[in-house]
């Protein structure tokens, strides 16, 4: 079963995905834009995996959900260590 505090997360980071997914083409304009977008949603995938590691497949989702969140930290890390510059 799921815990609470993990499907609040989740409902919270979808709703702040849809405000993502409005404003994309700002975000993206911004230094480093498309790398924060990639990192949220890898972000996203984890809190997804998260749930559903609560019924389903527990000890895959759990390392996938890891997986994810080291990604998103290597995409902020490549966005800061890049100073957010990128060619367009």
């Amino acid at each position: 079963m799921f815990e609470t505090n993990e499907l609040i997360t989740l409902i919270l980071g979808t709703g702040i995905a849809g405000f993502f997914c409005v404003y994309r083409p700002r975000i993206q304009s911004w230094p480093g834009g498309r790398w924060l977008c990639a990192a949220y949603l890898s972000t996203l995938a984890g809190w997804i995996l998260t749930v559903a590691e609560g019924v389903w497949m527990p000890e895959l989702l759990n390392t996938l959900e890891h997986l994810s969140y080291g990604l998103a930290g290597l995409l902020l890390f490549w966005t800061v260590l890049r100073g957010g510059d990128e060619q367009r």
